[in-house]
């Protein structure tokens, strides 16, 4: 499957169907901007166990789809959050926003639309 820098698609291998693809790339989008809008959410009231608990979420489809640029900033959100300030959160929150916006841009420009996942 395709593959570049930001993220990897190897993951699609395992899945038969081009609907089980889409609905597989549609819900990790999904859950992704779910989760990122949480931590701004939760950010608010600084509350950490939430945040943690959302990078633990996202940790997964991160290794899942190789998003590597992540690794080292979820893993700070969900073990070291407590002791970081509210601006090196948001800096940290800020930076898997914008990764995945680039991820989903891509996956939608790119590979949805291309291949009419």
């Amino acid at each position: 499957m395709k593959e570049n820098n930001l993220y990897s698609l190897d993951v699609l291998d395992m899945v038969q169907s081009q609907e089980d693809k889409k609905e597989l790339l549609a819900a990790f989008i999904s859950e992704s901007e779910s989760c990122i809008k949480m931590f701004y959410e939760e950010l608010k009231n600084r509350n950490l166990k939430e945040i943690s608990f959302f990078a633990h979420k996202l940790k997964s489809n991160f290794k899942l789809f190789q998003i590597r640029e992540l690794y080292r900033t979820i893993e700070i959100l969900e073990i070291k959050i407590e002791s970081l300030t509210n601006v090196e959160i948001e800096e940290l929150i800020n930076k898997i926003n914008d990764v995945m916006v680039r991820v989903k841009n891509d996956i939608n420009e790119k590979i949805l639309n291309k291949y009419n996942f």
